[in-house]
């Protein structure tokens, strides 16, 4: 099926070659299928992105391939050139928050900083999506990242001192309960807006399993 689109897509290319949609669906093929005799997914990409470089496919595209290198860095800086007047500006920008924070699968330096994950944190304390919801399912995202960032830079707990914290959950890092109480917060405002029981629950189970250890 892909070599079928490609050559469905190369033979628009071919009698449109100016046309931006041929040229990205020809990128989405290469990127797909792996270096070829034909143009690099890159190669168009980038020619799409260098005519206009508020066309948020382009972009996208190429954010896509400097992630899979690892390149955190190059990702963002993509998203970043898609103008404030784009009318897909929005979704560059939520992507570039997602990016800075997430852990990545591949690269030197698969998990962001703290201070990446927290300017990104105030980044949506200014309106970035339209609706309550969205913003609050992306700083949701944003928490669950930093949590994996402060659990994984804090290094593998120490073993227990007493006999009372066999069988307990680790004792927090530091940083870690203020990030599991804003999470479990996050959790709940997302379950009180939920009609199914069952996506309630599912939401309250996560608020529960986050929620920062008591002490006794």
């Amino acid at each position: 099926l892909l070599r079928a689109a490609h050559a469905h897509f190369s033979a628009v290319h071919r009698a449109l070659p100016g046309e931006y949609a041929a040229k990205l669906a020809l990128a989405y093929c290469a990127e797909q299928a792996g270096p070829g005799a034909g143009p690099s997914a890159y190669e168009l990409f980038r020619a799409v992105h260098a005519r206009n470089p508020s066309h948020v496919g382009a972009a996208l595209g190429l954010a896509r391939l400097a992630l899979a290198r690892g390149d955190r860095a190059a990702a963002v800086r993509v998203l970043d050139l898609v103008p404030d007047e784009s009318r897909d500006h929005t979704v560059a920008r939520v992507a570039a928050l997602r990016i800075r924070a997430a852990r990545l699968a591949s690269g030197d330096h698969p998990l962001p900083g703290e201070p990446e994950i927290d300017a990104a944190l105030k980044a949506i304390a200014a309106p970035v999506v339209a609706g309550d919801e969205a913003a609050w399912l992306l700083r949701t995202e944003l928490y669950e990242w930093k949590l994996d960032a402060v659990r994984t830079t804090a290094g593998p707990p120490p073993p227990p001192r007493t006999w009372l914290r066999r069988g307990l959950p680790p004792p927090p890092v530091p940083g870690e309960r203020e990030v599991r109480a804003e999470l479990e917060q996050c959790y709940r405002w997302l379950a009180r807006q939920r009609q199914k029981p069952e996506d309630h629950e599912r939401l309250i189970d996560l608020s529960h399993a986050v929620r920062p250890q008591t002490r006794f």
